[in-house]
């Protein structure tokens, strides 16, 4: 069972059924393969290159049916990254 980071799922208690947020899904090691971590008609918005991963949007029933497959690392939201350049 994969773990979901504790600020999605705070946010997953507060969504409505069918509305999507972005995650990261981290798959375990072996062989990665970003569409078979996606629910169906759902469109992958990066695949990772470091680690086995890819971000997409989820609604809170697939983000709990990710963290339930065995192949599924951790699970956390895909929020803003910002780069400071001194």
């Amino acid at each position: 069972m994969a773990t979901v980071a504790a600020e999605l799922r705070s946010q997953m208690n507060v969504l409505a059924t069918n509305q999507k947020v972005p995650i990261i899904v981290r798959q375990k090691g072996g062989t990665f393969s970003a569409q078979a971590l996606t629910p169906s008609a759902t469109e992958i918005q990066h695949s990772y290159q470091l680690f086995p991963g890819a971000a997409f949007e989820a609604a809170p029933a697939e983000i709990e049916a990710l963290s339930q497959r065995a192949d599924v690392e951790y699970i956390w939201p895909d929020l803003p990254v910002q780069a400071w350049l001194d």
